[in-house]
């Protein structure tokens, strides 16, 4: 029909007329993770994927009292279960601290380690619930984050890192007022 929506001199303007169930000829995924967030910013490098870099962000300014303030990520395994890292200290000078051919930029000895569950979709998209309490005391407050995937052996070649892990390069996030 006329209303299908399209970009013009598209490949293909007209909607499919093929019968349900059958997949769409193309399917697009975009992860809402904005490049700019007020009181977060990148640091360090990671250890790219099979799918390659990640891209590290949060979806919103890490305010007290913030209930959705989560972690994004993208070029995840699919369906995969990650490993978010959260610490109130970074660690840039021992690049490898665990042996493990991945870069880790936090201090794992630091007063505050947290360890949270990153969720990723059939696409490679992530996402981690990292709720920030209301409480004046954290305002001002630094931490930084790195998200850690484990590959599946069959997924790729190269083979990403000795043992099959990614990571991403860190996060520094203030809490705001």
């Amino acid at each position: 029909s006329s209303d299908f929506p399209t970009t013009p001199g598209a490949y293909q303007t007209t909607f499919p007329s093929v019968a349900w169930p059958y997949p769409p000829i193309l399917v697009c995924s975009k992860i809402d993770a904005p490049d700019h967030v007020f009181g977060v910013s990148a640091f360090g490098s990671g250890a790219p994927g099979c799918a390659g870099e990640h891209h590290f962000t949060a979806n919103s300014v890490p305010k007290s009292g913030n209930a959705q303030f989560r972690f994004l990520c993208t070029r995840a395994p699919a369906n995969a279960l990650g490993l978010a890292l959260v610490s109130t200290a970074k660690n840039l000078s021992t690049p490898d601290p665990l042996g493990l051919s991945i870069p880790l930029h936090l201090d794992l000895a630091a007063s505050e380690l947290y360890a949270l569950d990153f969720l990723s979709d059939a696409w490679g998209n992530a996402d981690c619930l990292a709720p920030i309490p209301t409480n004046p005391a954290l305002v001002g407050n630094h931490y930084y984050a790195q998200v850690l995937w484990v590959w599946p052996t069959a997924s790729c070649s190269p083979f990403p890192s000795t043992y099959g892990l990614s990571t991403a390069w860190g996060l520094d996030f203030v809490v705001q007022p």
